[in-house]
C-alpha cells in the first residue's frame, strides 16, 4: 500500500484555519472587551495566588 505523506503546506494551512476561525469568533462574540473596564492586577503576589486558587493563567506585563 502507499503511505500517504504530509506537505509541508498542510500544518501551514491547518493554522490559518484556525487563526481565521478564532478571528471570526471573536467577532462574532462582540470583540475584545474594553482595557479600562479590565480589573488588572498590580501585586504580582496576589495575583499568582488568585491565578492558582481560581485555575486560570497568569499573564504578567512590565511596563
Amino acid at each position: 500500500m502507499f503511505r500517504r505523506t504530509r506537505t509541508a503546506a498542510a500544518p501551514a494551512a491547518l493554522l490559518v484555519l484556525l487563526l481565521g476561525a478564532a478571528a471570526l469568533a471573536t467577532r462574532l462574540a462582540g470583540g475584545a472587551p474594553d482595557p479600562a473596564a479590565i480589573d488588572w492586577r498590580t501585586d504580582l503576589a496576589a495575583a499568582r495566588a488568585e491565578a492558582a486558587q481560581t485555575g486560570r493563567p497568569l499573564l504578567v506585563v512590565f511596563r
